[in-house]
């Protein structure tokens, strides 16, 4: 079974990932590049690691590892 907890946390990270792509685009009138942006980046390889468990305590574990 997964842990709900898991659903909140990626949608918080939608929303700060949201937050910046537009502050971006409002500031520099480009899109940012997931891959390109370190801060991107770095959420979308959480974004991943979330989809791939089925505990918050499986992710400081793997964070750790990295």
């Amino acid at each position: 079974m997964v842990d709900k907890n898991i659903y909140i946390v990626q949608g918080e990270i939608g929303t700060v990932v949201g937050a910046i792509k537009r502050n971006s685009r409002w500031n520099t009138h480009t899109p940012l590049d997931e891959e390109q942006d370190p801060l991107l980046n770095s959420f979308a390889q959480l974004k991943l690691i979330l989809n791939s468990i089925k505990g918050l305590k499986t992710v400081f574990y793997c964070w750790h590892c990295h």
